[in-house]
């Protein structure tokens, strides 16, 4: 059951970054070719792009964290057990951290400036912090998750 949840999470996860991309390469085209051919421009374009970007981004950072494929140092880290799992550990505890902080700050920002407009979609400009919420609230839970298994769980 939990395997096919995770393949469901995955295929949604698929299906989202490829309507973003699309969106993304589909508006920036018909606004360069406006711009460059036509010579006119959509007002909004640049700032939708924007947006789809950054959801786009922390979308796929999450799917790395989920699937462990952060940038590390795969030769020390796995040369042998401890190293390992001090890396795993180190990881963890990183992760946490950086969600806690992001997803703080992130709170903060957004509630001094979160109603604010942005100039060509008059969308607010929490839409663009948002995502680094979620996020930063999906890392701290995934590091929580991933230290208790590392401590109390671990095979001995």
């Amino acid at each position: 059951m939990a395997g096919k949840i995770v393949i469901f999470i995955k295929n949604v996860e698929l299906a989202v970054l490829s309507v973003l991309g699309l969106g993304a390469t589909t508006i920036m085209v018909v606004n360069a070719t406006g711009r460059y051919i036509l010579g006119s421009s959509i007002a909004w374009a640049e700032e939708v792009v924007r947006i789809l970007y950054v959801w786009a981004v922390f979308i796929a950072i999450s799917h790395g964290f989920i699937e462990h494929q952060h940038i590390g140092f795969k030769n020390i880290s796995s040369s042998t057990r401890t190293t390992r799992y001090l890396s795993d550990v180190l990881y963890a505890a990183s992760l946490s951290f950086v969600g806690s902080a992001l997803s703080y700050y992130g709170w903060m920002y957004n509630s001094m400036t979160g109603a604010v407009p942005l100039p060509g979609t008059n969308l607010p400009t929490a839409i663009l912090m948002l995502p680094g919420i979620l996020s930063g609230i999906l890392w701290t839970i995934l590091g929580i998750i991933r230290l208790y298994q590392l401590v109390f769980i671990r095979e001995r």
